[in-house]
């Protein structure tokens, strides 16, 4: 049975961590988080971000995508997503990922950018069929 509020307790703690650069209390703190709710996407979220900042890209991408999963209009899950799935040369994905994070977040902080990764990514696939 999960016990209110104290998966948002350790999800908290776990980004004062992340916060003041201690990467792997931060990963402990969300881990602990997901095993009392594993459908948390905040924690899921989190915990990629964290994984992907200690190079555990594979890792991160699982829980980013779950994250996605439990929340579809999470844009900056999305926006994570992507990113990462360009680190593993997943470009298919990450081109989901960014038409999304555009399509629910058209005026984000990140948009222009992601823009830019999906123009780039329509010019490398023009390039490459001509």
């Amino acid at each position: 049975m999960r016990r209110s509020g104290r998966p948002e307790a350790l999800i908290n703690c776990g980004t004062l961590y992340y916060e003041d650069g201690n990467l792997e209390k931060a990963s402990e703190y969300f881990r602990r988080a997901l095993e009392l709710d594993a459908e948390n996407a905040l924690a899921h979220f989190n915990l990629g971000s964290v994984l992907e900042e200690v190079g555990e890209v594979e890792a991160a991408r699982q829980h980013l995508r779950q994250a996605v999963r439990l929340d579809p209009a999470y844009p900056d899950a999305h926006y994570n997503l992507a990113f990462v799935c360009e680190k593993l040369d997943a470009d298919a994905e990450a081109q989901q990922h960014w038409e999304a994070y555009v399509r629910l977040d058209p005026a984000g902080p990140w948009c222009n950018y992601a823009r830019q990764r999906l123009a780039s990514s329509k010019t490398a696939r023009s390039a490459g069929t001509t």
